[in-house]
């Protein structure tokens, strides 16, 4: 889909093309909402609820309700989180340790597929070592592990690579010889501490809940700061019949390049395929450097052609690090017929929501 495309190469490196952005950079700004359309956006906003995702805090209507519960990574630390009654977490951690075991290898020396169980009664959790599949290597494993905190289970994985086992050394010598680091090839312990570690800082935490403590949101939880400068992404989604509104924190960008920087990339597939610039220029928000850009055009959902939206927001991307994580920010409407709203009400639904993001008081 194009605008499928479009999605993708706003986050490819480019240059700036400055008569070409001239070009496009006309101003085709919404029409005024008429008195009904007033009214819908007044309801839907009626009531309003806070947001936490990464170190940003922000406003949505009570209604949205996001649907991304897997979208938080530490150094390299996956975690996922699900709001789960006991009874079920411990069933789930039953079935789960059984699954491991039961599951068989295609090579007999890669067996067992489940090499360890680690309990960690005092954080109330529990951690797997076992092979990431059951054709690869018993030196390619995962850690798994599962926490509960204030009625939310926790996923927490990442892989390592384990050589302990003397039937795996010729396979180290091997790695060695062929130039692989020593750390690499044996990052078990180092993975399983710095897991361990960040289990002892992860909580859970209600949706509207705004922590008050230095650290980071994920969906329903909260990671207390290590005073360490941490690789962390973070990402958030509300999706609707008309749209989906997404928001992604994060202090792994290096190259520094702005959304404008990157228009050379972009323009030319907004000419050819006839998307139209409705704003672009620079937003003001408390304490952040941003850059908005909103466009749309046609696109062909169930053979027919209809409105496509894409509305992107970058922020801090010229000074990323960890006291500046990179904001962006997105609703659009790919493969989606949007029926309740019309363009001037995403606009003014995009306005309100991007107008309340900010730092969070004591996030550092």
């Amino acid at each position: 889909m194009v605008i499928k495309k479009i999605l993708i190469l706003i986050a490819i490196v480019g240059s700036c093309c400055a008569a070409v952005w001239a070009y496009l950079h006309r101003d085709m700004s919404s029409l005024p909402l008429n008195a009904k359309e007033q009214q819908m956006i007044d309801t839907l906003f009626e009531k309003t609820k806070p947001q936490c995702i990464g170190r940003y805090i922000y406003q949505v209507p009570l209604s949205f309700a996001n649907d991304m519960n897997d979208g938080a990574e530490i150094n390299e630390i996956e975690i996922s989180s699900e709001r789960l009654y006991r009874p079920v977490f411990e069933q789930r951690i039953r079935l789960r340790e059984q699954e491991l075991k039961n599951e068989k290898t295609m090579n007999p020396k890669n067996a067992p597929y489940l090499k360890q169980v680690i309990p960690l009664k005092n954080l109330d959790a529990i951690i797997f070592d076992s092979n990431r599949n059951s054709f690869g290597p018993g030196y390619g494993r995962t850690l798994e592990a599962h926490l509960y905190s204030n009625g939310v289970a926790f996923t927490v994985t990442t892989d390592i690579m384990d050589f302990s086992d003397p039937k795996f050394h010729q396979d180290k010598r091997e790695y060695l010889a062929a130039g692989a680091r020593e750390q690499f090839l044996d990052s078990k312990y180092t993975k399983l501490a710095e897991m361990q570690n960040l289990l002892s800082r992860l909580k859970g935490r209600k949706d509207d809940e705004v922590p008050t403590e230095a650290g980071t949101c994920i969906a329903e939880g909260f990671i207390a700061d290590n005073n360490q400068k941490n690789k962390e992404e973070f990402h958030i989604r509300y999706t609707f019949d008309d749209f989906i509104f997404a928001a992604k924190s994060y202090t792994t960008l290096v190259t520094g390049d702005t959304l404008f920087e990157r228009s050379n990339d972009i323009e030319p597939i907004l000419r050819t395929t006839g998307y139209n610039t409705i704003r672009k220029g620079k937003f003001s928000l408390p304490g952040l450097d941003a850059q908005e850009w909103l466009i749309s055009g046609k696109q062909e959902v169930n053979d027919r052609q209809v409105n496509a939206y894409n509305f992107v927001l970058y922020a801090n991307e010229k000074m990323p690090d960890y006291h500046h994580p990179v904001l962006s920010i997105i609703l659009h409407n790919s493969s989606k017929d949007t029926k309740t709203y019309s363009s001037e009400q995403l606009v003014e639904i995009w306005d309100r929501i991007i107008k309340t993001f900010q730092l969070r008081q004591g996030a550092f």
